[in-house]
């Protein structure tokens, strides 16, 4: 049942529709949705579900407006009604128009979670408010507990990239270390490469190893730009707490996670003293601390700030894209640490944040608040700071890509 436009003589249309009276009469999907009530509203109306969909099995919707909860928790799930003619729907409110919601379909859980035609990891589908009231119709390829699961996703890697493993101090488990080269690279060129340091290495290169099937592409950027830089991604934790550990500087609580004891100290100082030196001895990148950069998002972006004060000198650049700062994060802490210790006077800091940023129970304005917080008191350190909000940025890698390019030459490229 995938051609949402089918007719009724087709077998599979039997499953999406409750009989059909003419044999010769298409059905058009919109004629199946329900119109939204409310002003501020979008209907999302599923015209079509796999073939093997179990009668009676509800779909499920997971999303920033229920924090992705996919189902088995009575407060927090959504269920799309069963309009009783093949198609399910739910009206999704906004506050105002330009807001964004990501989304996926589920039947409850996780392992049931939407995939495409080809098996692999369906990305987060979105919607954003016009405005005006509208109805958006939509198809499920497959799910993927009936097809023995999700393949993950697709290989996206372009250029070269080599591994190697360590182990953090703060965690014991051996974690990967990924080393992306341009394409022409030279390992006995004279003039040693200019050096990109990123957290969470897992979601920079491939979609395959991205935690949620998106990733950075950092390689297709500088690969398009023709930008002789080599990129070295340290993997993160797998675990929300131990990320949030590691790549804290300071102790604070977490409303669902609890107390975070913070060890980003020795997470900086293991990559500044034992890391970096490795790396530099293995490839040809410059321990110049004007041709390297340190960036991250979220929590990245929190320690990237941390280190940039914690080790001064260490890093020339710092980018810290939609950082994980507010007051929710222990951002009042970290806030009155850098008023206090400062940065290196010839440090440079880039910080950004979508005006859709929704994680968790917090939404756009908490983390605008943090935002404007953080860039205020880096202004009170007297840092060189470059800052924006991107007014329809949301949480995630896709949207950390699309603006890549731009910090770059911007950013990046101009501290040279």
């Amino acid at each position: 049942m995938k051609n949402k436009f089918s007719l009724c003589t087709l077998p599979l249309v039997v499953s999406l529709l409750s009989g059909c009276q003419n044999a010769t009469t298409p059905v058009a999907p919109e004629s199946l949705c329900p119109e939204p009530k409310a002003s501020q509203s979008v209907m999302l109306c599923v015209t079509s579900l796999p073939d093997n969909h179990p009668q009676g099995d509800p779909v499920y919707l997971a999303g920033t407006m229920n924090q992705w909860h996919a189902g088995g928790h009575q407060h927090k799930e959504v269920i799309l009604k069963d309009n009783g003619n093949g198609s399910y729907s739910h009206e999704l409110s906004f506050d105002k128009p330009g807001d964004i919601h990501l989304f996926k379909f589920t039947r409850g859980d996780w392992s049931s979670v939407e995939i495409d035609n080809d098996r692999y990891d369906a990305p987060n589908r979105n919607v954003q408010f016009t405005g005006e009231k509208q109805t958006i119709m939509l198809t499920i390829d497959k799910w993927a507990d009936l097809e023995g699961g999700s393949l993950g996703s697709s290989p996206t890697l372009v250029g070269k990239l080599e591994t190697l493993t360590t182990t953090f101090p703060q965690n014991k488990g051996e974690r990967t270390i990924r080393i992306w080269l341009p394409e022409n690279h030279d390992a006995s060129r004279k003039e040693a490469y200019p050096v990109i340091y990123a957290w969470d290495g897992q979601n920079l290169f491939d979609k395959q190893t991205a935690g949620y099937g998106m990733e950075w592409q950092l390689d297709e950027t500088l690969t398009a730009l023709g930008e002789d830089y080599v990129v070295i991604g340290f993997d993160s934790p797998s675990d929300a707490l131990s990320r949030y550990v590691e790549y804290s500087g300071l102790d604070w609580t977490h409303p669902t996670v609890g107390k975070v004891h913070a060890r980003g100290n020795e997470t900086v100082d293991f990559v500044v003293d034992t890391l970096i030196p490795r790396l530099e001895k293995q490839y040809n990148i410059s321990s110049n601390p004007a041709d390297r950069t340190l960036m991250g998002s979220s929590m990245g972006g929190y320690i990237t700030l941390y280190a940039m004060s914690y080790r001064p000198g260490v890093f020339g650049t710092g980018l810290a894209l939609s950082h994980a700062t507010s007051d929710h994060y222990g951002g009042k802490q970290l806030r009155e640490y850098f008023r206090k210790n400062g940065f290196a006077n010839d440090a440079r800091l880039y910080l950004d944040m979508g005006g859709q940023e929704t994680v968790g129970p917090w939404g756009p304005d908490e983390w605008l608040q943090g935002h404007h917080a953080m860039v205020a008191a880096l202004n009170d350190a007297g840092i060189s700071l470059q800052h924006q909000v991107i007014a329809d940025g949301v949480h995630d890698e896709t949207a950390w890509a699309k603006r890549f390019g731009e910090i770059f030459q911007t950013v990046i490229k101009q501290s040279q």
